[in-house]
């Protein structure tokens, strides 16, 4: 048993040390490409644009830096109500220490809300992946409508929210079903099909019930509403920081294509194994292109035209969240967690 949990530990490890290495191989090939000589002339657009469209990059970064962190508040509230604040400073810091591999922003998470908030580490895990059931259900959503459509306009809109709707209120009924005690029964009344008298006695013990919470969340019309809606909010946003980049460096990007790209930036960069750092800007230089072409979005050869532009949106970004991080370290002083009393 010691040896096969030795043997896990080190494969994990070695996952995370070929992700880091991806990441910086990545980060190293976008680099050459903008340095080319044919990139190397958008590049110095950089330096001629106006500066409040720099600014408007970095201001468009702590908003969705914000969002990010208020999508946790909605999702926890109907099982415990933190405050705001807090929230946001402990999503500024943890997002900062996602640019580190290992998922060290994401340990971070865990522990400041089990040791500072309380909450146990069962729930966090059930908190976290009922916030990635709401935010896959938004991005999948938006994506499939934008693809269909071929376009961002009304019609596009009235699709998404149409869409956004009947996914939210299934969502919602069928965690109306597992969620509470009653729920728990039935439960016990489906294993029980199984005839299997032992299977029911993991759905008493305090890890389970601690995981069940998450129902409880996906069960709130409130939360998973106001989820969605903030999840739209911020696909939007993101969807503005590459088109104020694309404008930048003088790169014809539609709205219906900064949402696919912008899509593909961000959800890489949550799976990543290595951090935020390399694969989203690879992503983006090598595949934003060929995505746009297969979505019928662009016509052959544009791929070359995404490298600088995750580049530009890498680097704003990592000044603003430096900021959130600092900011939301001065506010909860993790530091004082790990001290002994």
């Amino acid at each position: 048993m010691a040896e096969a949990g030795q043997s896990k530990r080190g494969l994990k490890i070695a996952i995370q040390v070929l992700g880091t290495l991806a990441g910086l191989a990545s980060l190293g090939w976008c680099l050459k490409t903008a340095l080319k000589p044919e990139s190397r002339a958008q590049l110095a657009k950089l330096w001629e644009a106006p500066a409040y469209l720099i600014v408007a990059m970095l201001g468009i970064s702590l908003l969705t830096l914000a969002l990010n962190g208020l999508s946790f508040w909605i999702t926890l509230f109907p099982v415990r109500r933190l405050r705001v604040v807090d929230i946001l400073a402990t999503n500024g810091i943890c997002t900062f220490l996602g640019y580190l591999p290992f998922k060290l922003g994401a340990v971070t998470r865990f522990v400041i809300h089990n040791r500072r908030d309380k909450i146990p580490v069962a729930t966090c895990g059930a908190w976290f992946a009922a916030l990635a059931v709401i935010m896959l259900t938004n991005f999948g959503i938006m994506v499939g409508t934008a693809i269909l459509r071929g376009k961002i306009d009304l019609v596009w809109g009235v699709m998404t929210v149409g869409a956004l709707v009947v996914a939210g209120l299934l969502i919602v009924g069928v965690s109306r079903v597992f969620k509470g005690e009653r729920g728990l029964q039935r439960m016990e009344g489906i294993v029980g099909m199984t005839r299997i008298a032992a299977l029911k006695k993991p759905l008493r013990w305090k890890l389970w019930l601690q995981l069940h919470a998450g129902f409880e969340m996906l069960a709130h019309p409130g939360a998973v509403a106001g989820g969605l809606a903030n999840r739209l909010v911020d696909a939007g946003v993101q969807s503005l920081r590459f088109m104020v980049a694309a404008r930048i460096l003088q790169i014809d990007l539609a709205p219906q294509q900064a949402l696919l790209v912008s899509m593909l930036y961000f959800i890489v960069g949550i799976f990543s194994p290595s951090g935020l750092a390399g694969l989203r800007e690879g992503a983006v230089g090598a595949w934003a292109g060929s995505l746009l072409v297969m979505a019928g979005m662009t016509g052959e050869g544009a791929e070359a035209n995404f490298n600088n532009l995750g580049l530009l949106v890498s680097a704003t970004e990592f000044v603003a969240f430096l900021i959130g991080g600092g900011l939301g370290m001065l506010w909860l002083r993790p530091d004082r967690l790990f001290r002994k009393k």
